[in-house]
């Protein structure tokens, strides 16, 4: 069982309370008894359970694998280790001349951005028409309990029409009379995150600074988790997928590119996730949908370690829990399924060492206090790997901690481990020697259909990847990020500070993957206006990821850099092939296909135009 699962058994908890949960299915439709079904992603499904009912659901011979909500964190606040910059600015002139013919009319006109993030500022002069309008067609305010604006079949949160949000642009107060402010939790002033990935993507430029799609259609969900402080939590993997859902829903016929600019940095990191595996079954199922992510800003931030395992060797690595760290602390190993660790943790100041045997838990104790628990469980049903996840409470003493890994049953012997993303500054980490940057992308940016990207700076010249941008390969040896965007001193839309009662104009600079993302999800909206009949997700990625500049950044392995910086007028001009001769395209990808995923555009379009036989496909593969 999950161990954030049997985390929900424990006795101190309520047993009657519902918990939110995803679980794969055996078979699509059919489902255990003793669940409400909420939101479904093929054999994926989001769903409520009572607590108590946990091992019946867990053992019903409908469900293959059954998962506990796990939070999630927006990906720009986790940036350390060289000072920032902030004399610069970002435009879309930057990247791309809109003198280009192939740029005419590239607005995203008619095509949905949905921004599932924290703050949205509906009343930003960037996101209204000229006719006093709001270009957001919906808000869904996640951190509710279940009332009357709840949407179905969702049952919590408050739903904002576009209707109820044009009528509020018209009074002198927008946020009071529509009951939403977007700076609620932004005690500081800095502007919320969402209102300025929002910018990137979508900005009319009002505020001086265009997105990239600036006639999109916006949907926001603010993602909030259920808590008692409802206003200052990030979010969880079954509030995010049932978001995707509802994003489905408002744009209906209508193209859909959504952004996440959200992560966290444990798990597999494989792709095999049930949130990674339900919006690779969402992509799948939908022509004119497509999900770009974050690719994390980990690489800096000594949270993931390495190595292999020899039968009957052993292998040790420390990391350290700085002493003001008043949070819990979490750290993962996987490991092939058809291996078996020994695991022992020391705490090494007092002394304190705990073993966990394989298919069983430990309780660490110290001064006969539980202070955390070892679960060390085999063959995860998605991957077939075995994981040991070692959680420390908040009550869990400080300093250096070590795990010695020994070889009881080896076949294969590799094994990463991961420390799971905190609060900055009470962040756990890697001592020096164990790090490895490498695979460090973020949790949930590793699926094969979602779009992954990493962060550039593009102040300097040549361009430079960012510091902090995260690095695959994912575990299954694919590339991640899938491609980079800029993502240093971004200036993008501010959202109105919890004192200010109307929108402005105002814009601030930030930086992180976060804001290299939804520049890709304003370019996969103008690449979705120009296409002329419906595309596949296969589709969408072949045009972006071929179009891609893969010498922009230079001195970068591929691991960081994918399929290279995203080009939108070599984007929209394969639009144009596409649209042009289906036929062309086709072989087009086939060539693709032969010389690999990140091949130039240009090399492959010319060996499509004469292409004229599998033979010519094997040559230029060879």
């Amino acid at each position: 069982m999950d161990p954030a699962l049997q985390e929900q058994l424990l006795p101190e908890l309520d047993q009657s309370e519902k918990i939110e949960a995803i679980i794969r299915l055996r078979e699509k439709g059919v489902y255990p008894a003793g669940i409400k079904v909420v939101a479904e992603f093929n054999d994926i499904i989001t769903c409520r359970v009572v607590r108590q009912d946990i091992r019946t659901v867990y053992n019903d011979p409908a469900v293959r694998s059954f998962k506990a909500a796990k939070l999630l964190q927006n990906d720009s606040d986790y940036i350390e280790a060289e000072e920032k910059r902030m004399n610069s600015s970002w435009g879309k002139s930057d990247f791309f001349s809109e003198s280009e013919s192939d740029m005419a009319d590239a607005t995203g006109k008619n095509v949905f951005i949905a921004v599932l993030d924290w703050g949205g500022d509906f009343a930003h002069q960037d996101f209204i028409n000229a006719d006093g309008t709001s270009r957001f067609h919906a808000i869904w305010d996640q951190g509710y309990e279940y009332n009357k604006q709840s949407p179905t079949p969702y049952g919590y949160g408050k739903l904002y029409s576009k209707k109820m949000i044009d009528a509020a642009l018209k009074t002198s107060r927008p946020y009071q009379s529509l009951g939403y402010h977007p700076g609620r939790t932004d005690r500081k002033a800095e502007g919320m995150h969402g209102t300025h990935v929002l910018g990137i993507a979508a900005s009319n430029g009002a505020s001086g600074t265009k997105g990239v799609a600036p006639e999109a259609n916006i949907i926001f969900v603010h993602l909030a988790t259920e808590s008692n402080d409802q206003f200052s939590n990030l979010g969880d993997s079954v509030r995010l997928l049932e978001a995707i859902d509802f994003a489905h829903k408002v744009a209906g016929d209508s193209p859909l590119v959504i952004n996440l600019s959200v992560g966290r940095h444990g798990g597999s990191h494989d792709g095999k996730s049930l949130l990674e595996l339900g919006m690779d079954r969402f992509l799948l199922s939908n022509d004119n949908r497509a999900i770009c992510q974050s690719t994390g800003n980990y690489y800096s931030n000594q949270s993931h370690t390495a190595g292999i395992i020899y039968p009957g060797k052993t292998k040790s690595f420390s990391f350290s829990v700085p002493a003001n760290d008043k949070t819990n602390n979490e750290l993962e190993v996987w490991y092939e399924g058809e291996d078996e660790f020994g695991i022992i943790l020391t705490h090494n100041a007092s002394g304190t060492t705990v073993s966990c045997s394989i298919d069983d838990k430990s309780e660490i104790k110290i001064n006969n206090k539980v202070v955390g628990r070892i679960y060390h469980r085999s063959k995860e049903p998605n991957n077939g790997k075995n994981q040991i996840d070692i959680l420390l409470y908040r009550q869990a003493p400080s300093g250096l901690w070590t795990v010695k890994l020994t070889g009881i049953k080896i076949t294969d012997g590799r094994f990463h481990c991961w420390i799971e993303r905190d609060n900055p500054g009470m962040q756990s980490r890697f001592v020096a020697a164990n790090i490895v940057p490498t695979g460090s992308t973020g949790t949930i940016c590793n699926g094969l259909y979602t779009i992954a990207v990493g962060a550039v700076d593009s102040t300097v010249s040549p361009y430079q990847i960012a510091w902090f941008s995260s690095s695959g390969p994912t575990v299954d040896g694919r590339y991640k990020p899938n491609l980079l965007a800029p993502g240093i001193n971004i200036i993008s839309s501010k959202s109105s500070p919890p004192t200010q009662t109307t929108g402005g104009k105002a814009t601030v600079s930030m930086m992180g993957t976060s804001m290299a993302s939804p520049y890709v999800a304003g370019a996969v909206a103008l690449l979705m206006q120009r296409l002329s009949q419906p595309a596949s997700i296969h589709s969408i990625r072949r045009i972006l990821l071929s179009s891609a500049d893969a010498t922009i950044v230079s001195h970068i392995d591929d691991t960081r850099k994918g399929s290279g910086m995203v080009d939108t007028v070599a984007l929209l001009k394969a639009a144009t092939l596409f649209n042009n001769n289906q036929l062309v395209f086709e072989n087009f990808s086939a060539v693709q296909d032969s010389l690999g995923e990140d091949s130039n555009l240009e090399m492959i379009s010319n060996a499509s135009e004469n292409l004229v036989s599998q033979d010519f496909i094997n040559d230029c593969a060879a």
